[in-house]
């Protein structure tokens, strides 16, 4: 059974790069068809909203390993059709159809795809972050190639291609028998009991204004720079940098330094680079020097934002307690990132790219406070 793992780091590399070949470039498809501003903000607010509602339907019907793996085909399968066909039309509400279809499997997949890769490496005594990093050279990868892909032929080839590595995706996973888990006693956690805790509080707040408007950021920092000129190939090549920026600091702290740096400080200072970023992004500066800087901030940024955000959460909640404390944050942060995503477009059309980027700015700024108001409230806690 030691081949498990190896069949899952296959499956790792090829699920992110089909990913890779369509996720980064769908708000640049909006654009290419015309569709006006408020009407992609709408499909791009869809996406948090419908991988909200994913995760929690299939979070109900999830009970056991067996169980999980069947549910992993199930959504294998409904990314792989919106893929493949979203780039064969041109009209609006089936665009928003594919859409709420692809965004209501694609993050609960990669969600249980983690879960199953923890269960078999686990077993195997094997090390679930080398496993994790194969996927993130398949992104690598397919960031490279997909823009100038979408260059050379279309964005429905690229589109098509990617849901083609799902259909292999989707056949390898039949080859994958996780392990049947302990069964283990249910403890009947509440809510409210995760939200006594105030420093929990204090952090939930910042992880929404910084990482929440991050996201919207995201979202739309592709049609932002498309706005300046920069062809969807060069968009494939910043994207990857930012990528492979990511893998080698996250490398070089857990080699190095994981045992060297405080968390506390490797997350601030993850949230002032955000911070950092967003500012720069609202200055007109030398194009070539804005996208190399910003994907170079980027990927430092969400780096070391990995390597510290469980930490953190492990830092200020007991154990039994950090499931119900991260499908908090991602419900949160998926609420805001809908409404943001939504308002977006009225505010840089009416506005501009700059003024908009500066008032994200102001908001992160204010979770930085509380931020820093956290980790001194858990010092005198600790006293």
């Amino acid at each position: 059974m030691k081949k498990q793992t190896n069949r899952i780091n296959l499956i790792y590399i090829f699920s992110f790069l089909g990913d890779a070949l369509f996720s980064p470039f769908l708000a640049l498809y909006y654009s290419s068809l015309g569709i006006e501003e408020t009407k992609k903000g709408l499909l791009l607010a869809l996406i948090p909203l419908s991988s909200l509602m994913g995760s929690l339907f299939y979070g109900k019907l999830s009970k056991n390993a067996k169980r999980n793996i069947l549910i992993i085909r199930v959504l294998v399968l409904f990314q792989l059709i919106p893929m493949m066909l979203i780039g064969l039309f041109k009209s609006y509400y089936l665009i928003m159809i594919f859409t709420i279809i692809f965004a209501f499997h694609n993050s609960t997949f990669f969600s249980f795809q983690d879960g199953m890769c923890v269960n078999i490496t686990t077993k195997e005594k094997r090390i679930y972050a080398t496993t994790r990093s194969f996927g993130t050279f398949g992104y690598l990868i397919g960031s490279l190639i997909g823009g100038k892909l979408i260059d050379l032929t279309s964005f429905s080839v690229a589109f098509l291609i990617a849901g083609l590595i799902y259909v292999l995706v989707e056949l390898l996973f039949f080859f994958i028998k996780p392990y049947e888990e302990e069964r283990i006693e249910d403890q009947k956690i509440s809510f409210k009991e995760v939200f006594s805790h105030k420093d929990f509080v204090m952090y939930l707040i910042s992880y929404i204004l910084i990482l929440g408007t991050w996201s919207v950021e995201e979202a739309y920092a592709s049609i932002y720079f498309k706005s300046l000129g920069i062809s969807t190939s060069s968009w494939g090549y910043i994207y990857a940098l930012q990528i492979f920026v990511e893998m080698v600091v996250i490398f070089i702290i857990n080699n190095f330094f994981k045992r060297k740096i405080n968390h506390h400080y490797l997350l601030l200072s993850a949230f002032i680079i955000i911070c950092a970023r967003t500012l720069f992004l609202s200055f007109d500066t030398y194009l070539l020097f804005k996208l190399f800087f910003n994907a170079s901030l980027r990927g430092l940024a969400w780096g070391l934002f990995l390597s510290s955000h469980m930490e953190k959460i492990k830092s200020i909640l007991s154990e039994n307690l950090i499931t119900k404390a991260v499908l908090i944050f991602a419900i949160s942060s998926n609420i805001f990132t809908t409404i943001f995503n939504y308002l977006s477009p009225y505010v840089y059309e009416n506005l501009s790219f700059n003024i908009y980027f500066l008032l994200l700015f102001i908001i992160q700024f204010l979770g930085l406070i509380f931020c820093i108001f956290q980790s001194n409230y858990k010092k005198k806690s600790s006293n």
